[in-house]
């Protein structure tokens, strides 16, 4: 599994935290993750009912290029760049998951060597985007609000299951990718996909 941060990163603020853009922000602490109208628990649920079913009986299916993964019951999974199988160390994803030709969400994570590592999820009720970097970790929520940390090692105290990140599955020939943090061992899974069996 992957949090936002790697563990070292990982803070708890008391208060006056500021954002990633040197403005202020609430404190994000441990009561904030365990709320369940958090901004990442609403933004994630919000897309629950449009993503493909998990653990479906036929999961979905790669194109050629891994560009696309189609589903029977509808659901396609675009990738803005083809999936190299199997992924390194850090995750990188930008896809979009359409249901029935209607655009469901749109994810992306970015995680660099220095340290940096973001996560920006679309859905119904908006944006949610996620920043961390050694100096701080910050969420900005769909409404404009923002939380915000720079207290090392805090968050740890939390429980990993409140701790918004992502829980991916790599292979030769498949992948998968899970959105975590909503408490308990809840997820909503985005994508399982396999390539084709060939003829």
């Amino acid at each position: 599994m992957k949090w936002l941060v790697p563990v070292a990163m990982l803070a708890l603020s008391g208060c006056g935290a500021s954002n990633d853009d040197g403005g202020p922000a609430d404190a994000l602490d441990c009561a904030w993750l365990a709320r369940e109208d958090n901004c990442w628990r609403t933004t994630v649920n919000s897309i629950r009912a449009c993503t493909p079913p998990a653990f479906a009986e036929a999961d979905g299916t790669f194109n050629a290029g891994r560009t696309e993964c189609s589903y029977e019951s509808g659901h396609k999974i675009t990738f803005k760049d083809g999936l190299q199988l199997p992924m390194g160390e850090f995750s990188n994803w930008d896809l979009t998951i359409t249901s029935g030709g209607a655009t469901c969400a749109h994810f992306v994570e970015k995680e660099t060597d220095s340290g940096d590592s973001s996560m920006e999820l679309t859905g119904p009720n908006g944006t949610v985007h996620l920043e961390a970097n050694w100096a701080g970790y910050s969420i900005s929520c769909p409404d404009g609000k923002r939380y915000a940390t720079n207290n090392p090692l805090g968050l740890l105290e939390c429980g990993m299951s409140m701790l918004p990140g992502t829980a991916r599955s790599t292979f030769d020939n498949s992948a998968s990718l899970q959105l975590i943090g909503l408490g308990s061992a809840d997820s909503v899974e985005l994508f399982l996909c396999n390539d084709p069996i060939p003829l």
